[in-house]
């Protein structure tokens, strides 16, 4: 959810000003028409939640409450309720039930505010007259992208209770409207925590399944120039299709994930291979090209290269025998391929590197001043230059003792020393330098040599041999320890994903954890996926590559490849591959924000390897599609009603039961609708990921979301690519477009796709109150019918 701009915050403050002004003149939502009166009462036990403003003395109505009591309506004797037959005749069907009149007390002025309208209906359903009930989301409104204004600071300050959904649909523009109404956060009630919510399904990379990204893994063997590849989409293993000359010291995959590099330094060889599944521009739209890997053809022969480096848009190969940097640029060498002559720099050997910084400038590592009496003694740097594209120094950074591992994040830099890590910093046209220490207590001998970081994420992963893993904050100046190291049990490998959120540590028995980046808990391990002894030298040592929904790690003494599920570290595949897998890489189509490890911050070969608006929150807020959990929301309604209402407790009761009887004939009028369509029929392609609760509820299968996040920003043309793949393996015949959003990305995909595209869905909002929406009931039996229709 987009935040507030400071021109809505003062508009805010305004109607907060304004607020007797602009409550008087608004006139509250008439309460249901009489046609919505309850029916049947299922039994449930409702008790009253106590409000906190009520719990000091009786309420009393404020005088614009008084002004503005709504008129009584007397319930009528029928209802509309869902009719049980299997094929209804329009989205409409229901039948009309009988039910007893309702004695209704007079209204209390009690003023409750809700943030959606689906909300507001199911409250007018208990309330009835007794509760004026305000929606701040208007029909037909996109929850997603609202904006309140000053109106609804009045509505939020003269509220005795809002009503949200929560699970943060909402976002922070609530927060901010209940500050600026100076309303007591604690009448903030989010309905969603009473609901038993689901977890948000990560449909991979926005769609599909975490099982089989759409990528290949290129395999490099530990002891020759053999390179295999693992075809995910097909699970076939191809082996030894390449020779890279000699065993590859590092195979790291560029930012887009197009292409891999691979560093060969026996051989002194650098080849760039193209992997083959990529997407093309076709006038308004993207298509997905699959060809044969192979191998760009690229000269970049030279004298050692050792040390690779991916970044965003650069790459940068640094050979220590000459100190040539030879820079890659992504872009260029899409559009150039083979005949691409990247630029290059020296720097005078050395085993140095080098790194992107911002502006097309670079962290280049500067020969030691004592290198030409020993080159051996003297080969690790301690002085860093950011230079330009023609190699220009421009700033110097020192002092890091035996300067070895590095890391990046677009504008910094972080390399290991002895005694700390080294932070230079080339942002805005500034340049700067920072030490880092270790922490205090830690031996005199302390040295980290391996360094992991993400692009625009702030912490950094350092590892030495000998004292652990550490998060390092460059911002605060500060390293912690996360690992420990002792002789029987130490980290030996990591990769750290591109969101910067998880990082993946292989420790030296063997065990695979994932950590959470933020308060570093240990959120999944795996203690049987790899043969042990892991080590039986430095180049048999497993390796990470990450990619959406998937880790995959060499078993290099087992001589397999697995692929574990990135939630739980649970192997789902396993592939048995010649020789000695060791170096690995995921080529293919990635998400927006997860991918392959921005792997290659380090020199391996000395025993470290080296890798580098408004969204919902963890929970799925959509609840509203599962009438059994609506039915909880209910209660819960009811019951905080009757906390501030207690003469009213068994009225809001009795209609609480009356309407969960109704939601009884909706969920059973829904079960004898879709059991028309056999379960593997039964595929959905919606604009916006929200139906996940109708989905475990009723048997279907959420094939993909064009909008899996947000309404709010538009998917990336890889994440369209990759809906279009998977609703083709798929075999959905249906797009369903939404009301509150536009459906021009929809028909793009049904176009491409073969498949319907079928006429909108109400999903967030209620649709206006003469509509076939215009009550939560027949939004739902509209959405249902549609579906049903559509997948006939």
């Amino acid at each position: 959810m987009k935040r507030l701009s400071i021109s809505t915050s003062l508009l805010l403050l305004i109607g907060t000003l304004l607020l007797a002004v602009a409550c008087g003149s608004e006139q509250p939502t008439a309460p249901s028409p009489a046609t919505e009166a309850p029916a049947t009462a299922a039994q449930s036990s409702i008790e009253p939640v106590s409000d906190p403003a009520s719990e000091s003395g009786s309420q009393q109505p404020t005088t614009q409450q008084a002004s503005n009591q709504p008129a009584t309506t007397q319930p009528a004797t029928t209802q509309q309720v869902p009719t049980q037959q299997v094929n209804a005749p329009s989205p409409q069907a229901s039948v009309a039930v009988t039910t007893p009149e309702v004695s209704e007390p007079a209204p209390t002025g009690i003023r409750i505010v809700t943030t959606s309208n689906i909300v507001a209906d199911w409250v007018r359903q208990v309330g009835q007259g007794r509760v004026e009930v305000f929606s701040l989301l208007p029909a037909d409104a996109d929850p997603h992208t609202y904006q309140p204004g000053a109106r609804d600071v009045a509505q939020i300050a003269d509220a005795d209770m809002v009503l949200s959904i929560g699970l943060s649909l909402e976002g922070g523009w609530l927060t901010e409207l209940v500050e600026n109404a100076a309303q007591d956060p604690e009448k903030v009630i989010e309905l969603g925590e009473a609901v038993d919510p689901i977890d948000f399904v990560e449909i991979f990379g926005g769609h599909g399944t975490a099982d089989a990204p759409p990528g290949r893994l290129i395999v490099g063997d530990g002891e020759t120039g053999a390179v295999s590849v693992i075809e995910l989409d097909h699970d076939e293993l191809e082996q030894d299709i390449l020779d890279l000359g000699s065993r590859a010291g590092r195979i790291y995959a560029t930012h887009s994930g197009r292409f891999a590099i691979a560093v060969s330094s026996d051989a002194n060889a650098v080849n760039v291979i193209d992997g083959g599944l990529y997407l093309e521009a076709h006038g308004d739209h993207f298509d997905m090209v699959s060809r044969e890997l192979s191998n760009v053809g690229l000269d970049l022969t030279g004298d050692r290269p050792v040390h690779l480096y991916v970044g965003e848009e650069w790459a940068t190969v640094f050979y220590d025998g000459s100190g040539e940097v030879v820079l890659l640029n992504e872009h260029e060498l899409e559009e150039e391929g083979s005949s691409y002559d990247p630029p290059r720099i020296n720097a005078g050997p050395h085993h140095g590197a080098a790194l992107p910084l911002e502006d097309d400038l670079f962290a280049v590592t500067a020969q030691h001043p004592n290198y030409d009496s020993n080159p051996e003694q003297y080969r690790l740097p301690r002085t860093v230059h950011i230079r330009d594209l023609t190699g220009k120094i421009l700033y110097t950074a020192g002092n890091c003792p035996d300067l070895h591992g590095d890391a990046g994040n677009g504008h910094l830099a972080v390399f290991g020393c002895t005694g700390g890590v080294l932070a230079v910093a080339a942002e805005g046209g500034q340049y700067s330098h920072a030490f880092i220490p270790a922490p205090a207590g830690s031996p005199e001998d302390f040295r980290l040599t391996s360094v992991w970081g993400a692009p625009g994420v702030d912490h950094f992963f350092a590892l030495g041999s000998s004292v652990g893993l550490y998060v390092v904050e460059p911002e605060e100046g500060e390293m912690e320890q996360v690992i420990p190291a002792s002789e029987e049990l130490r980290p030996i490998q990591a990769a750290l994903s591109r969101d910067g959120e998880s990082l993946v540590v292989v420790m030296s028995d063997g065990e695979i954890r994932q950590y959470d980046t933020h308060d570093l808990a240990v959120t999944a391990s795996n203690v049987d996926a790899l043969v042990t002894p892991v080590e039986t030298g430095f180049w048999a040592r497993p390796h990470i590559a990450l990619a959406p929904g998937a880790v995959f790690v060499t078993d290099s003494v087992g001589g397999h490849v697995l692929q574990l599920d990135d939630h739980d570290l649970e192997v789902v595949n396993d592939w048995e591959v010649d020789g000695t897998p060791v170096k690995i890489a995921y080529v293919g189509i990635l998400g927006e924000t997860e991918g392959h490890e921005e792997e290659g911050h380090g020199h391996e070969e000395e025993g470290h390897g080296h890798h580098h608006g408004h969204d919902h929150g963890e929970l799925d807020p959509h609840f509203w599609f599962d009438p059994v959990r609506v039915q909880q929301a209910v209660n819960s309604i009811a019951a905080r009603l009757s906390g501030i209402d207690p003469e009213g407790q068994s009225y809001y009761r009795d209609n609480a039961l009356a309407y969960n009887g109704q939601l009884d004939e909706l969920h059973n009028w829904i079960v004898a609708e879709v059991a028309n369509l056999p379960e593997e029929e039964r595929l959905l392609v919606t604009s916006h990921d929200s139906f996940q609760y109708f989905a475990q509820r009723y048997h279907f299968t959420v094939v993909g979301a064009i909008l899996p996040v947000t309404t709010e920003a538009e998917p990336s043309a890889r994440d369209l690519a990759e809906l279009i793949e998977t609703i083709e393996h798929s075999g959905a015949t249906a797009v369903f477009a939404e009301r509150s959003h536009s459906n021009r990305l929809a028909q793009q995909i049904a176009n491409e796709t073969g498949a319907q595209l079928v006429g909108t869905l109400y999903t967030g909002s209620l649709g206006q109150p003469d509509s076939e929406a215009g009550n939560y009931m027949d939004f739902m039996r509209y959405n249902v019918n549609t579906i049903v229709e559509a997948l006939q």
